[in-house]
């Protein structure tokens, strides 16, 4: 024991004594053939380890790419969607409004219509109420002349006089009234005729004075009035219940 010590004490003392190697382990594998195999074990597994971690920074820096990638694509898809969304929105709203303003000019357009009906059935109605007083009052004064003329003999009552006055005077208003009524046409001259005509018939009778009244022309002049007055009615008043 003393021995060993010395020699210890002596390696450390000498100057030439070689330093103490690192332990290194070796694996020695034993072929068929009796031949010896030395294998590094410290060389190896430093190697693998560096190979797993470039491995394991190869597969995190792929991964970080295809997230990266992912979530690039996935936000472009995204933003994509919101704007086709936000589009079909003001698609939407575009055509709601256009939907809205067409609704409100057929609506406009549909209340003018009916008012400008309204207004048209309103001066026809006028038209066919003077138009019947008119002819009523052309037809009446007709016959009242012809029974005039018949019998001058005597003084006619003041009563008499008075009604058919009040119906010559009514024949011209409604005549006038019937001619701002229809304006310049072929129907205002025969309003006119027939106004101006029996009055120039009746006036004579009222004061005694023999005149020939011819009925028959003036019932064709009526009926021809009345026949004209149906046209008009007909092909007329539709066209200015259509504004034009």
């Amino acid at each position: 024991m003393a021995e060993q010590e010395g020699k210890q004490a002596l390696m450390i003392q000498l100057p030439w004594t070689v330093p103490q190697q690192e332990n290194t382990q070796a694996v020695i594998l034993q072929q068929p053939n009796r031949q010896k195999v030395y294998l590094d074990l410290n060389h190896s597994t430093d190697t693998t380890a560096i190979w797993s971690f470039v491995i394991a920074m190869i597969v995190a820096l792929i991964l970080g790419i295809s997230a990266t990638i992912i979530a690039i694509w996935y936000g472009r898809k995204s933003f994509d969607l919101t704007k086709q969304s936000f589009e079909a929105v003001i698609k939407q709203i575009k055509s709601s409004e256009d939907l809205m303003a067409s609704s409100n000019r057929e609506l406009i357009e549909s209340q003018e219509n009916l008012k400008r009906m309204d207004i048209a059935n309103e001066r026809c109605n006028s038209i066919r109420s003077v138009a019947a007083e008119f002819i009523s009052l052309c037809e009446h004064l007709m016959y009242e002349a012809k029974n005039l003329q018949n019998n001058l003999i005597g003084t006619l009552p003041i009563d008499y006089l008075a009604e058919l006055t009040q119906k010559r005077d009514l024949l011209e208003i409604n005549g006038t009234r019937l001619e701002l009524y229809l304006g310049k046409s072929d129907l205002s001259a025969s309003i006119l005729m027939l106004k101006r005509g029996l009055i120039r018939e009746i006036t004579p009778s009222l004061k005694r004075e023999k005149h020939d009244v011819d009925v028959s022309y003036w019932q064709d002049e009526i009926r021809n009035f009345k026949l004209n007055l149906t046209d008009y009615f007909e092909e007329e008043l539709p066209n200015k219940r259509k504004g034009e």
